[in-house]
């Protein structure tokens, strides 16, 4: 309530206590006529005084009348009352069974953890697991400035760590994506800037095809747009020295081990999108160091180069999508080894090349039933590298059907494949094995 309409309030509330204490006091003192006649003069001034407190009270509601929450500027979003902020709020639960029927993986699909042939993984058949971990919510918003438009973005899914199937299923929500953007600029974190986004595969597994170029990470990238078809976009990123040593301890300091980060990695990245096909490329230079503050202080330089096209077809009915990548310490930036760098015996630093390839094709059956297929192929050069079980291969396909009975909801059936081969004793000694899973999976979005 405003302080001057309290103060008057106040002030004729003190006004009718003192009439009515007057009013009192000379009844007491008056004879019955004129004490009647005074009674009726006072309680027509309290009444009087009375009506005055309402019209102030009235007034003071309709100075201060309720905002209501309206339409922000973008679809499905709203404004923060009092602001230009428009806000919007999202996500889905997803729900997935998943079958393995050859060799045990993860609640992900990953290549690179199929056990070697014969072991006492590989044997560990029939697994069945449920959960509902790649379920997301995220936060976005807009704001117009004098400099251009403001937007935020914050995401988390919970495929963190924590929490076991014994006693609660509870998993750890983690940072997917945590971002703000000025004009071209971005800074914090999100998808890295050697990443494409358009050519990617549909699948239902949270990994998707082995191989592929994924990664989020804090960076500072600026975009400039000459066109509305073309961006360009340059980026220093958050690094990390990742690799092993022959003795299989990482290398990564994030997992404790010796390597060290003197450098971001820096990305350079172009996009062009026509009306029917997107194309993209990148490349990323990054430095590899390991430090352990006796007699292992070695580094080198990491490269990698990546381009990808996606296009739609038959009328928008289905689409293609590939991807090539490759390069020397790349190891971070590709879903597969993780190895960009192996510490050899003798103190060499040595990186190491890999590859890899995405091919996929996505159709419309109908308006409620799609399907896709990706294939994901990775090669690593061992070379020289002395250490053993350097996983030389890796392959995988991804298909699925999914239905989408009503908007926002849909559920769907996939088939995996994967096959891991292994360097065991040096090149030209190799082993492969197989592993094979059904996964469906339903997602609710709001």
């Amino acid at each position: 309530m405003d302080k001057h309409v309290r103060s008057g309030l106040g002030a004729l509330g003190g006004g009718i206590a003192a009439i009515g204490a007057t009013a009192l006091m000379s009844t007491t003192m008056l004879t019955a006529p004129a004490a009647a006649q005074t009674a009726e003069e006072l309680k027509a001034q309290i009444d009087k005084l009375q009506q005055q407190v309402d019209q102030l009270s009235q007034q003071q509601v309709a100075a201060a009348p309720v905002q209501a929450v309206v339409g922000g500027d973008k679809p499905r979003t709203y404004k923060l009352p009092g602001t230009d902020t428009s806000l919007q709020f999202g996500g889905y639960v997803k729900g997935d069974l998943i079958y393995d029927v050859k060799s045990k993986n993860l609640d992900s699909f990953v290549v690179s953890q199929i056990p070697d042939d014969g072991s006492t993984g590989d044997e560990r058949e029939g697994h069945v697991r449920f959960h509902a971990r790649q379920s997301r919510v995220w936060f976005k918003s807009w704001t117009p400035t004098d400099l251009g438009e403001v937007r935020t973005h914050i995401e988390g899914d919970f495929f963190g760590d924590g929490g076991n199937e014994t006693f609660s299923n509870s998993t750890t929500l983690r940072l997917r994506h945590a971002y703000g953007t000025l004009g071209g600029l971005l800074v914090g974190q999100t998808w890295t800037n050697f990443m494409s986004l358009h050519s990617s595969v549909e699948t239902i597994d949270f990994h998707g095809p082995t191989g592929s170029v994924f990664s989020r990470q804090g960076q500072i990238r600026y975009t400039f747009t000459p066109n509305p078809g073309l961006a360009v976009s340059v980026s220093a990123e958050n690094p990390e020295s990742d690799g092993r040593d022959t003795a299989d301890n990482r290398l990564d300091p994030s997992r404790g081990g010796i390597g060290i980060d003197h450098l971001p990695d820096f990305t350079a990245g172009v996009r062009f999108s026509g009306e029917m096909v997107t194309v993209s490329g990148a490349a990323v230079v990054r430095q590899i160091a390991v430090d352990d503050g006796a007699a292992n202080d070695e580094e080198t330089l990491g490269w990698g180069l990546r381009a990808g096209v996606s296009a739609n077809v038959a009328g928008g009915r289905g689409n293609l999508v590939a991807n090539i990548h490759g390069g020397d310490g790349i190891g971070k930036y590709m879903l597969s080894s993780g190895l960009g760098a192996v510490l050899e015996a003798d103190g060499d630093l040595e990186t190491v090349f890999q590859w890899g390839t995405i091919v996929g094709a996505g159709w419309r059956w109908t308006d409620y039933v799609r399907s896709s297929i990706g294939y994901g192929h990775v090669e690593i050069d061992d070379g020289d590298i002395a250490a053993a079980d350097l996983p030389v291969r890796q392959q995988s396909l991804h298909a699925n059907i999914i239905w989408a009975p009503v908007p926002r909801v849909w559920i769907g059936i996939e088939g995996i494949w994967g096959r891991l081969t292994l360097d065991d004793a040096g090149p030209g000694n190799d082993d492969e094995n197989d592993a094979f899973r059904i996964q469906i999976g339903s997602r609710f979005s709001f």
